[in-house]
């Protein structure tokens, strides 16, 4: 799976809603634009529509539950 940077999550969804919501149209404008980068799959494309339309931002929403603790030498 590629990660997209925030720019390029950006770039997705308003090349998809320039399209009228067509995926193929947005992946082929993403091809040309990006030549030598994989495009992305219909449902990545669904997904940050969908993000941005509830959340008003491409990127994630926050995850629930406990954080994740960093394991070092010293804390074993």
């Amino acid at each position: 799976m590629d990660k997209y940077t925030s720019q390029e999550r950006a770039e997705i969804v308003t090349i998809f809603i320039e399209n009228n919501r067509f995926v193929i149209a947005t992946q082929r404008k993403l091809c040309q634009k990006y030549p030598k980068r994989p495009v992305p799959h219909k449902t990545t494309t669904d997904r940050l529509h969908a993000n941005f339309r509830q959340y008003g931002t491409t990127t994630g929403r926050p995850r629930s539950g406990r954080q994740r603790m960093s394991r070092n030498p010293e804390n074993g």
